[in-house]
């Protein structure tokens, strides 16, 4: 598969790392998508899903390349719950800010505060929680056995 890269795009500098072997938070690969440990663990397993082909919307992929990203997406989701049994997941898909295709895999907890509310809402406490190499690590091996 060809695939399309910008420069300046801070999730294509990502999956070319990735490619290079550099990328140090690097959970998973498939086809399609790179996943990788989000930069805090507030929220126990959260993790970015990065679209291997540089594009803004999902809806102007072809159809089956759409529906393989997204079942990615899911899996993702699975392996996170399977895993930490967080009691709600958030899929968020934006890119306002980096116009790269990418997911947001977000665990909710009970404990959580706010956790009925978006997930940016106490996202000044995120540096509370920065992911360590441990945590890295430890999702490294939780997605290594799916």
């Amino acid at each position: 598969m060809e695939l399309e890269r910008r420069l300046g795009c801070p999730h294509c500098d990502r999956l070319e790392k990735a490619t290079r072997g550099e990328l140090l938070n690097l959970l998973m690969g498939t086809e399609q998508v790179i996943v990788i440990a989000g930069d805090h663990q507030y929220f126990l397993g959260y993790c970015v899903v990065i679209a291997k082909t540089h594009i803004r919307e999902m809806h102007n992929l072809p159809e089956r390349q759409a529906l393989d990203i997204f079942s990615d997406v899911l899996r993702v989701g699975r392996v996170i719950e399977e895993h930490f049994k967080p009691i709600k997941m958030n899929y968020v898909c934006l890119g306002n800010v980096d116009e790269h295709l990418h997911w947001h895999v977000i665990p909710r907890y009970k404990d959580d505060p706010d956790h009925k509310d978006h997930p940016w809402k106490n996202s000044v406490s995120f540096a509370t929680r920065v992911t360590t190499s441990d945590d890295i690590k430890n999702l490294q091996l939780i997605f290594s056995r799916t």
